[in-house]
């Protein structure tokens, strides 16, 4: 995000983000969003970036998470 022209991680730029999604973001906690973003962003981006080359495609989590039936009701009971 931060190596494409126009895409800078700026105190202006975080306070648009802020209003698109509609959250609340006091001045006084501008500077420090803004600089942990612009921390977090390049980095996550690089992550994104490698994890979608050939070397590491054929890669799964060690942990998987799965769903199960869709047939309990809230309680974790079947309903019957």
């Amino acid at each position: 995000m931060t190596d494409v022209p126009g895409t800078a991680i700026t105190p202006d730029t975080v306070r648009a983000a802020a209003a698109l999604a509609g959250l609340p973001l006091p001045e006084a906690r501008v500077a420090e969003v803004t600089a942990l973003l612009a921390a977090w962003v390049p980095a996550a981006n690089a992550l994104s970036t490698r994890m979608q080359s050939d070397d590491v495609c054929d890669l799964m989590p060690a942990v998987v998470f799965t769903q199960g039936p869709a047939d309990h009701d809230e309680d974790g009971g079947t309903g019957a």
